[in-house]
């Protein structure tokens, strides 16, 4: 059993992009179904940035195989709180990326983080930060 895991994007992505880029006009459903597989100390961890921002770094480091288009991303940044807000996973931390460092988003995660934390794994940070 694996005890920390990072999923990047995974279901949430799916019921955003999945009607409008993967397979469009077609609806995605049950997605939410492996949220009954996660374990209880899981956190959704939603990360944004302003419309602005996020077009500025698609055009300084553009994705090889892109499928954003930019009039999309107000729409985009709606849907994404929309599904972050309907997960049935309790935890969630929410950060604005817009102004924040690599650093700077680390820190601001640990600090979200820690009081969504169980013992065993605050224990473990410490451990890692002596």
């Amino acid at each position: 059993i694996l005890d920390h895991i990072l999923l990047g994007g995974f279901h949430i992505e799916e019921e955003v992009y999945g009607p409008l880029y993967y397979y469009p006009g077609k609806p995605v459903h049950s997605s939410r179904q492996f949220e009954t597989e996660m374990p209880e100390e899981s956190i959704v961890v939603h990360l944004t940035a302003s419309p602005d921002v996020i077009e500025a770094r698609m055009e300084a480091n553009p994705h090889k195989y892109n499928l954003i288009k930019k009039e999309d991303i107000p729409m985009l940044l709606d849907r994404f709180k929309e599904e972050v807000k309907n997960s049935w996973l309790m935890k969630k931390i929410e950060i604005d990326t817009s102004d924040l460092s690599p650093a700077q988003l680390v820190q601001t995660f640990l600090e979200k983080a820690r009081p969504l934390m169980k013992t065993r794994d605050l224990l473990l940070l410490a451990n890692d930060n002596t």
